[in-house]
């Protein structure tokens, strides 16, 4: 399969080309949003088949009401009487997978709508722990609006945000219209991407459709998480999304037992994996583990060169074991010489780890809508923490930080061109 191309994406960052949830919020599906809600899930599934557009779709004639019969349209608040999108008939159906759950391919026999929780945890809210413009990511989709949602059906044991995936009832749920303001103000002030991210947005999908519904800007979606929703969830992200960034870890499923604490995950990341890339821009990333260079780098680069050649592929180098693992066999470092293989068996096999370059500079989108109202406070913010073996880690890479680590004799050519990338740092070993 041809991975999609960047070119689209380019277009949407830029504002020459709609994002895909303008597009698909400019298409009727001709019942009434209060008929939406009132029909069968059987019905919004075969109606939701008829009137799919991908992300190069164009809107089509509307479609004839549901059933024959139909009771009138109802009034009043939140528009129930206009004639509904097909973004309103992803997000009435998403909001039907909430109960039993079947967002995640774990199917928690769960109403999230009612209070029950699954294994994410979650209800049917946002539960936003972080948000910023991100520079820190890849060089094609800065600078990116970032919203890290708590909730994740994954466990792995080395989480740098175990507190927000294991407890997130303990992170406040903030209203989409919040949220949609602040998109709309970092949009306008030069975000070229908004990214959601977890925990996992996938077991976020609702709320998250919930907020695109409610924007006033047009900007570009990435889906950052691991690949874990259902065949359903993936049909109502079809033609939102923009572009993937995918985390592909394991290569094999004792390890994703192991690490992850959870069965069957990789063979359902492989199967969306296959689907993602022939769909939008896709970035694979793997994040080597420490001691897993042959039974996990090695074969999740074969198998991309195998399955989806020409993607787009990014090693992560940054794995810091968190304290709470001290004295377990993952409270170690990735060796420099099995990066070093893994970045030579990639050449080798012709992945491409550099990407397409960067976006050009921001300074603001044109014609990006003005926002009602305030929005949230938001912006880009660095990060301090401990590593394993005490040594102190800079996340996030600011180009403030610049004459600090310059008076601390840090400032190093290649470190001067990271902050202009974002990345992350930790001093020089001493002597």
């Amino acid at each position: 399969m041809r991975p999609h191309s960047y070119e689209r994406f380019r277009r949407k960052a830029l504002g020459e080309e709609p994002a895909g949830y303008v597009r698909a919020r400019s298409v009727a599906v001709g019942p009434t949003v209060a008929e939406l809600t009132d029909a069968s899930e059987e019905e919004l599934w075969a109606l939701h088949r008829r009137r799919s557009v991908s992300g190069a779709g164009s809107p089509g004639p509307e479609e004839a009401p549901l059933g024959e019969g139909r009771a009138p349209a109802r009034g009043g608040a939140g528009g129930e009487a206009r004639g509904a999108s097909l973004l309103d008939l992803k997000l009435e159906l998403a909001r039907r997978l909430l109960g039993p759950c079947r967002l995640c391919f774990l199917r928690c026999p769960v109403d999230r709508r009612a209070g029950e929780r699954g294994a994410c945890g979650l209800g049917p809210g946002l539960r936003p722990y972080q948000d910023f413009v991100h520079l820190g990511e890849e060089l094609e989709l800065i600078p990116t609006h970032a919203f890290y949602l708590a909730g994740c059906s994954y466990r792995c044991v080395y989480c740098s945000d175990w507190a927000q995936v294991a407890r997130p009832g303990e992170v406040g749920e903030v209203p989409a219209e919040v949220l949609a303001r602040s998109v709309d103000a970092r949009r306008r002030e030069g975000a070229r991407s908004l990214s959601w991210v977890g925990g996992s947005p996938d077991v976020n999908l609702p709320g998250i459709l919930e907020v695109l519904a409610l924007l006033r800007c047009s900007v570009p979606v990435v889906w950052n998480g691991n690949l874990s929703n259902t065949e359903e969830a993936h049909e109502l992200l079809s033609g939102v999304v923009d572009a993937w960034v995918a985390d592909l870890k394991y290569g094999c499923e004792e390890c994703s037992r192991s690490g992850s604490g959870i069965a069957g995950a990789l063979a359902v990341a492989r199967r969306n994996l296959r689907r993602i890339a022939g769909e939008a821009y896709t970035v694979v990333r793997h994040l080597l583990l420490p001691g897993h260079l042959e039974c996990c780098t090695l074969p999740v680069l074969d198998w991309l060169r195998e399955e989806v050649p020409g993607v787009r592929v990014n090693l992560l180098d940054q794995y810091q074991a968190p304290g709470r693992l001290r004295g377990s066999p993952w409270d170690r470092a990735v060796v420099a010489a099995d990066l070093a293989r893994a970045r030579s068996h990639a050449e080798d096999l012709g992945l491409d780890l550099a990407g397409p370059g960067p976006l050009p500079p921001s300074g603001g989108v044109a014609g990006a809508a003005e926002s009602a109202g305030a929005a949230p406070a938001a912006g880009f913010s660095s990060a301090l923490r401990l590593g394993s073996s005490g040594e102190v880690v800079v996340e996030n890479l600011s180009p403030e930080l610049a004459p600090l680590l310059e008076a601390l004799g840090e400032l190093t050519p290649e470190l001067r061109a990271r902050l202009r990338a974002g990345g992350a740092w930790r001093p020089a070993p001493g002597p």
